[in-house]
């Protein structure tokens, strides 16, 4: 399942500090002076996690409090492995994997943000767990503007994205048991999001997301999908609306 975290509601916690920042729960008392604003770790020190993510995302439990946090900032090893720390370009991603050594499972962690011509900023938060035979990542969305967070529905910035609207090209569309297969499990399992280190240019990276059902049909209905004309298209940041909106496709040569 690919989740997009989109229930608005405010943050529900005080951060403290941050970067000369005054973070404060909702309903608290608003800050007196805005002061420097955070960099990439200390972003990632105070952005709330979701409940939804905390019950569904094995590594949001990892980093559930900023101690947490900040103990996984300090041994983590940057110069190693898919680690990133890039504070100039905004971006963090740290990659572990959580035992059974026996099953080992990879784990992610993907923090930046977007600024808007206002200076606010949209922070997006990826989790993902890497297991056969998908990835399962979920894109959580918060705005950070005086002072404070407050977690956003993914529709306010991310254009109306579909599968054979985006990906499918301009082939005739495949026959009425393809395309209620692809209705019945929804658009949003058949992409996800690749949120860039450098510039403000995501990418919706599509898929054909694996059944476990294997029958004739199924596998039918699988190899049609998998015709697809385009495996992923731009999402450019609009920091004048301070939206996504869609750019250049990438064709499927396969």
């Amino acid at each position: 399942m690919n989740l997009v975290h989109n229930k608005l509601r405010r943050a529900p916690f005080i951060v403290g500090f941050t970067a000369g920042v005054i973070l404060t729960a909702a309903g608290g008392p608003q800050p007196r002076m805005r002061f420097a604003e955070p960099d990439i770790r200390e972003t990632f020190l105070s952005v709330p996690i979701s409940q939804e993510d905390l019950e569904y995302f094995e590594v949001a439990r990892e980093i559930s409090d900023s101690g947490q946090r900040k103990a996984l900032l300090e041994k983590t090893d940057f110069t190693s492995g898919d680690n990133v720390l890039d504070v100039p370009n905004g971006y963090l991603r740290i990659a572990f994997t959580i035992t059974p050594e026996d099953n080992p499972r990879r784990r992610q962690i993907v923090v930046t943000y977007f600024t808007k011509r206002n200076r606010d900023r949209l922070v997006v938060v990826q989790l993902a767990r890497y297991e056969y035979p998908d990835p399962d990542l979920g894109d959580g969305f918060y705005l950070f503007a005086n002072a404070k967070y407050t977690q956003q529905q993914a529709s306010q910035y991310l254009p109306p994205i579909s599968f054979f609207g985006d990906f499918w090209g301009n082939q005739p569309l495949p026959d009425q048991r393809v395309r209620e297969y692809a209705k019945s499990i929804g658009d949003r399992i058949f992409y996800d999001i690749d949120w860039p280190r450098q510039g403000s240019v995501a990418r919706a990276r599509s898929y054909v997301p694996y059944s476990d059902t294997d029958t004739p049909e199924r596998n039918r209905v699988e190899r049609i999908l998998g015709r697809r004309q385009f495996k992923e298209m731009e999402l450019i940041w609009d920091k004048d609306k301070g939206v996504f909106v869609k750019g250049a496709k990438t064709r499927d040569h396969r």
